[in-house]
């Protein structure tokens, strides 16, 4: 499998469901809702160990004049696999705005949240810097 590194990634496919509720009125500044979802492996007989990984991320954004916007937006994952330390809770938010290069509309964001529940060894913090090339019909 050319230079992937096994350390980095397991060969085991997986499959899982994912679902995202959003709420967005027109003329309202907020826009919150929460994606939800979790992938199970699908072949736990070769050397990589089978996994059983969730993910919630809730949302909150509200918008101010001119493009700019505060949100949160953290990712609380949880891996049912592990004995003990499963879950990530991070807490924090940012900043972003929707600008234009020449026609395209672009999304750039960056946040930082702090891990107040994590495995011993994980990240005390999070940055997250974001950029979307966005493509209106």
């Amino acid at each position: 499998m050319g230079n992937t590194r096994s350390e980095l990634g397991n060969e085991n496919w997986g499959l899982g469901p994912t679902a995202v509720v959003l709420h967005l009125e027109h003329g309202s500044p907020w826009v919150y809702g929460m994606l939800v979802n979790n992938i199970w492996s699908l072949d736990n007989s070769n050397a990589d160990p089978a996994y059983n990984n969730g993910l919630i991320q809730p949302f909150l954004n509200y918008n101010l004049p001119g493009g700019t916007y505060i949100n949160t937006a953290p990712i609380i994952t949880v891996n049912w696999e592990a004995e003990g330390e499963q879950w990530t809770l991070p807490v924090g938010g940012g900043l972003g705005r929707i600008f234009r290069l020449g026609k395209l509309p672009v999304n750039a964001q960056l946040g930082g949240y702090y891990n107040v529940v994590k495995p011993i060894d994980g990240a005390e913090w999070q940055i997250r810097l974001q950029m979307q090339l966005m493509f209106p019909k």
